[in-house]
């Protein structure tokens, strides 16, 4: 029988990762990511669709934060702008 992965009930462990409240974002045990090869960030996000639940593993690697990084810097003017007017 596979282990069941008991999540503490607090706000930081189960967050909307979505406006529409379909999905959630599940943060990982430390142990459950280094058993499975993940980087610290990683994290689980659970989707309800049609009735029938998914999940997929968010791996951020260091090579994602810094792709992320020289975007979000690249784009840092219009990304302020956008906020101002409100997206």
């Amino acid at each position: 029988m596979p282990e069941v992965l008991e999540l503490p009930r607090t706000k930081d462990a189960i967050q909307s990762a979505l406006s529409d409240a379909h999905s959630w974002r599940v943060e990982l045990p430390a142990s459950v990511k280094k058993e499975n090869g993940l980087a610290e960030d990683s994290y689980l996000v659970l989707t309800v669709h049609n009735g029938k639940v998914s999940g997929e593993l968010i791996n951020v690697t260091s090579e994602i934060k810094n792709e992320a990084a020289r975007i979000v810097n690249k784009y840092r003017k219009t990304f302020e702008e956008l906020k101002r007017i409100g997206d």
